[in-house]
């Protein structure tokens, strides 16, 4: 069973396209953080799904795919703070075009969820899709919770 972990891990890792060399977004910093963030919720994601080496190879270019999509979608919703607009300074009609805005991209993301539980339902059986759905709202739960209290992230193995 460690083996078919460790060529889970070594599969995962490939796919991410993490490397040994020090460049941008490996090093000290937000994006490096970022990116340990990443390895870790990967780490725990493949332990929760119990995936086997030939369902990591499928599930997580599609995966990945799918956090590239939402994440772009995440940032269009919050946008970044030095963009956010001051509602003092809008008008109604302003507002009201800015909120309809925002519940149109929450369809969109609800459309990509939809899209991509299709998409991992080809590559999983749908009990690991649920799993998964599980996996990634405790992943963020303990972060969030390790982070609050000052810890390291969860499931930091150093």
């Amino acid at each position: 069973m460690k083996r078919y972990l460790i060529a889970t891990l070594v599969l995962t890792f490939m796919t991410i396209g993490l490397s040994a060399q020090e460049g941008p977004g490996q090093g000290p910093g937000p994006e490096g953080k970022r990116e340990k963030i990443k390895a870790l919720k990967v780490a725990y994601i493949t332990e929760q799904l119990k995936l086997t080496p030939e369902e990591a190879q499928r599930f997580w270019p599609v995966y990945n795919e799918f956090e590239d999509k939402r994440q772009k979608l995440e940032m269009e919703i919050i946008g970044p703070k030095e963009k956010r607009p001051d509602i003092a300074l809008m008008s109604d009609e302003e507002v009201d075009k800015f909120i309809q805005k925002h519940f149109d991209l929450e369809e969109q993301m609800i459309d990509l969820k939809e899209e991509y539980y299709m998409r991992f339902k080809e590559v999983l059986p749908v009990k690991k899709v649920f799993r998964l759905m599980e996996a990634e709202r405790d992943f963020k739960r303990i972060l969030l919770e390790r982070l609050q209290e000052g810890q390291r992230p969860p499931y930091d193995p150093e």
